[in-house]
């Protein structure tokens, strides 16, 4: 029996997000070494099945396998797997002629008990082989063969060349001794050495032209073009052991003979819908994986507890079946309250809801929680849960479910960590006894297990989901909440159709319900489905709205209202807070001004602040924090600090404060200078700063304000205790004026990581002008608005002489100059212009001097007529100088002062400077 097989390409195909292709026993995957994704092609023997199975990712279902599958043109084609023997002059296969087989020296030729003819040669020895074809080659057919060399001593080569009828070589391919690569074809650096099988194809693609495809192992192929070396066809195979060695490891192997033209490779059709099958290859090949995505069950949320209202902290926030609920059985010591932080993210969240509080089972050991999750008209029920322990909470969780209430049955275990919370999922939908049962619910007990005999334990965001049952009447569905709403205080209100919010699966009539939690805030007027949400005044409100379909328990949403304050009207007058009493109710803010907090813990730069500043009930360490906020002495909070404004502080409540807001109309405004006092109450360990941001309109993110020299605005917390300082004063930017409605705010947030208190910060002195910023009334107040206390005692800091910076420049001339501390000054040093064209002609001299009479500075121009041994002179003014008038420089602090140095007060040459002095 013949064997007649060589290798074609095999290119598979498949969506690698859909599904992955296994070919025989390789894994087409990017954990599969070399793989370098879709679409991808080896190599394989015809004759020879392929095995191809398509492997669908979750979410996804195998459709069908499509193929094109080429049927090669074989024309001649041998193996030595047909012989038993090997000698001169045989010839099976088919397409060729008898072999030529010759030896000189110590050399010979035989059949490879693996399948091959080989050849060794040593001691100058010299082993050919040739056969030639039956029909020379044409244009547009391939001629193959493998070949496979070990060693090669000294002097010796092996190799197989193409000839044409008069055994002209027409191309080659060789190795020899001492070479770190095969000659191809005169080309000597395109395949390095190698043991391994190396195949060849070469395709005539014109008369004398031809591509080559040469393979080495499982190695990318080399592909190398060009002529033929020599006129004529090529009409025979030859191959040459040289003189290689004397060893086995020395012998040279030559296989899979065939000469064929390429089968054309057309569409992919529909091949099979079976996920392995086997492919019998004649030809190169292509097949495609072809996967889609499943649809997902519908799931149904049945119940959800959120635990962000501690008032009722173990009833469902949201559920559809009635009976739904959580119980405890507590050993004395042992409770469960609200808690917050402790990096819950919402990540079993529904509605959008954020990781405000959650359930915390305090000493839990002993304690016994169960909830009833009746699933009455639902199948396939999967419960899910994040829980995480504090590091001495319990380790176990030992979990027990009912079907009738009152015999429970051991479920599994799950371990708590002291780390993120993890979310657990329990799957019921292979247990069919949960599925419609009014009696459904599970126990936890805790066990020490790995962690302690005290602490905490800790829940969020419990939901049960299913699949609806037919024939039961179900609840309404939520299906599109109403997000997060910001409007403005007294402004115009929003409607919501609540008929977009709710939809009933089995079209029955729903009745609607509204309420406001701060109704004197944002109020509520609902006309059958229409809902008008109309704000009052600054602060904010939860709006919870309930459909009820007269059938099952009524559905309920919430969304959030934040009223923004009405815009002080700059052009009238400066907007300015300095005072906020301890004892201002919940609720009440500065007028145009709002204090803001976030929903989660230490907020920073980029966070969002959508809640107005409240303490709830359920989070006060005192009743009475509730109800007055500004008063609390514990737990994240603003203080009331009287003349001295407000203070922030955070402590990881899910709920951390995160900024102080006022809302301007800049219409008719050309600059608004804004200056304010930070200060540090308590340093603490973790940093916060104040940071000035801005804003166009009620929503969107803040941007930095930055000073005259582009840098940020922002108080840092010091070390030490009651340090503060002055900022500003630093305009606005010209996109914040001439605007309705912008907001300000100083951004209280948390600058880096670490562990301990946070910084309590002090935000005082506000004051937004209309103009440009106040002139300074002295050096002292320079000073005082420059320097920190501790700056201040130090007179080689802050003296007028003083250079802290050490610019070369004195703070009593920068003050001068109109000038910061830390101000680029060289635009603002005096300088003089000579007008004319020679040094006898008319020069003038300029400096800048402060616009306000009671600068306390006298400005004295001085000039010398030589700089080696300078004497100074002071310049008499309508002598040596004429006054020529002054010009505002446009900072609003300065003016640029001229003066006319005449011709002849020019020779000599003068030099001149200026000189002030301190009058205070």
């Amino acid at each position: 029996m013949l064997k007649l097989d060589w290798r074609v390409p095999v290119t598979v195909e498949a969506n690698d997000e859909q599904g992955l292709v296994r070919i025989n026993t390789i894994e087409l995957s990017d954990q599969t070494p070399g793989f370098a994704g879709y679409p991808w092609t080896g190599t394989y023997f015809t004759n020879y099945p392929v095995t191809l199975t398509a492997v669908a990712k979750p979410g996804y279902e195998f459709v069908e396998w499509r193929a094109a599958l080429a049927a090669d043109v074989v024309i001649a084609a041998d193996s030595a797997n047909n012989y038993t023997r090997w000698n001169n002059g045989n010839n099976r296969g088919y397409g060729f002629g008898a072999w030529t087989l010759s030896k000189s020296g110590n050399s010979g030729y035989f059949l490879d008990q693996g399948g091959q003819w080989g050849l060794w040669a040593n001691n100058g020895g010299r082993a050919e082989i040739e056969r030639p074809l039956s029909t020379a080659l044409g244009v547009g057919q391939t001629i193959g063969f493998r070949m496979q060399n070990r060693w090669v001593t000294s002097g010796g080569s092996v190799g197989v060349s193409l000839r044409n009828a008069a055994d002209q070589t027409l191309w080659s391919i060789t190795f020899t001794n001492g070479h770190n690569f095969y000659n191809i074809a005169g080309q000597t650096n395109v395949l390095a050495y190698t043991t391994a099988p190396i195949d060849v194809e070469l395709t005539l693609t014109a008369a004398n032209t031809y591509t080559a495809r040469i393979t080495a192992g499982g190695a990318e192929p080399v592909i190398l073009s060009g002529n033929l070396a020599g006129s004529g066809s090529i009409e025979k195979i030859y191959a040459v052991n040289h003189n290689a060695g004397d060893t086995s490891n020395c012998d040279f192997f030559v296989n899979d003979l065939r000469v064929f033209a390429r089968g054309t490779v057309g569409a992919k059709t529909s091949y099979s819908t079976n996920e392995t099958i086997a492919v019998t290859l004649t030809g190169a090949s292509q097949l495609e994986a072809v996967f889609e995505e499943v649809a997902a069950p519908d799931y149904k949320l049945i119940h959800y507890w959120n635990f962000n209202d501690s008032g009722a902290l173990l009833a469902p926030t949201f559920t559809k079946v009635a009976g739904a609920g959580m119980a405890f059985d507590l050993p004395e010591g042992s409770e469960a309250v609200a808690g917050t932080g402790q990096d819950f993210f919402a990540e079993n969240a529904r509605f959008g809801d954020e990781a405000s509080s959650h359930l915390r089972v305090n000493n839990p050991l002993g304690v016994v929680m169960d909830v009833a999750m009746p699933t009455r008209g639902y199948e396939d029920i999967v419960v899910k849960f994040e829980v995480r322990r504090s590091g001495k909470g319990a380790g176990t969780l030992n979990l027990y479910y009912t079907l009738d209430g009152e015999d429970y049955e051991p479920l599994q275990t799950v371990t708590t960590y002291d780390a993120a919370p993890n979310l657990i999922t329990l799957d019921f939908s292979a247990m069919t006894s949960v599925d419609n049962n009014t009696n459904f619910a599970l126990r936890i007990e805790f066990e020490q297990g790995g962690g302690g005999n005290a602490g905490n334990v800790r829940f969020d965001n419990w939901t049960v989901e299913g699949l609806a049952l037919e024939g039961f009447n179900l609840p309404p569905e939520i299906v599109a909440p109403v997000g997060h709403q910001s409007l403005m205080e007294g402004g115009g209100s929003i409607q919501v159709d609540l008929n977009d919010v709710f939809q009933d699966p089995d079209y029955d009539a729903l009745a609607f319900e509204a309420s406001s939690s701060r109704s004197n805030l944002v109020a509520l007027n609902l006309a059958g489905s229409m809902l008008t949400v109309i704000p009052q005044a600054r602060g904010g409100a939860t709006v919870t709205v309930t459909a009820d379909d007269g059938e099952n328990e009524p559905v309920s949403s919430t969304f959030y209202v934040l009223v923004n304050p009405t815009a002080h009207v700059l052009a009238n007058a400066a907007y300015t807070f300095g005072e906020w009493e301890t004892n201002e109710p919940a609720f009440s803010y500065p007028t145009n001004m709002l204090f803001l907090q976030s929903a989660k813990n230490d907020p920073g730069l980029n966070d969002e602040l959508l809640y107005a500043y409240m303490i709830p009930a359920a989070d006060a360490a005192l009743p009475e924090d509730a109800e007055y906020p500004y008063a609390a002495s514990s737990r994240t909070r603003i203080n009331g600090l009287g003349t001295n404004g407000i203070a922030f502080i955070n402590t990881g409540r899910g709920r951390d404060v995160g900024g102080a807001l006022v809302a301007l109309d800049t219409r008719g405004v050309a600059e608004a200078p804004v200056t304010w006092l930070g200060g540090t109450v308590l340093p603490n360990k973790r940093i916060y700063a104040i940071r000035l941001q801005y804003r166009v309109g009620a929503t969107g993110a803040f941007t930095d304000v930055l000073d005259d020299n582009g840098q940020l605005v922002e108080y840092l917390r010091s070390e030490t205790v009651d340090h503060s300082a002055t900022l500003g004063p630093v305009s606005l930017p010209a996109a914040a004026l001439e605007q309705e409605y912008m907001q300000v705010l100083w951004r209280y947030y948390y600058q880096t990581e670490g562990s301990g208190a946070r910084a309590q910060l002090r935000l005082d002195d506000l004051m937004i002008a209309n103009g440009p910023p106040p002139l300074p009334t002295g050096f002292a107040a320079w000073q005082g608005a420059e320097f920190s206390p501790e700056e201040l005692a130090n007179p080689a800091i802050s003296g007028p002489l003083a250079d802290p910076t050490d610019s070369g420049l004195a703070n009593l001339m920068r003050y001068a100059l109109g000038l910061t501390r830390n101000a680029d000054f060289h635009q603002a040093l005096p300088f003089a212009t000579v007008t004319g064209e020679t040094p006898d002609t008319a020069a003038v001299f300029r400096h800048r001097r402060l616009l306000t009479p009671n600068s306390g500075v006298e400005y004295i121009p001085e000039y010398a007529e030589g700089l080696i041994t300078a004497q100074w002179h002071t310049a008499i003014t309508n002598s040596d100088l004429i006054w020529q008038g002054a010009t505002p420089t446009g900072d609003g602090l300065t003016e640029e002062v001229e003066y006319l140095v005449p011709a002849g007060s020019l020779q000599p040459l003068r030099f001149f400077r200026l000189k002030v002095r301190l009058m205070e």
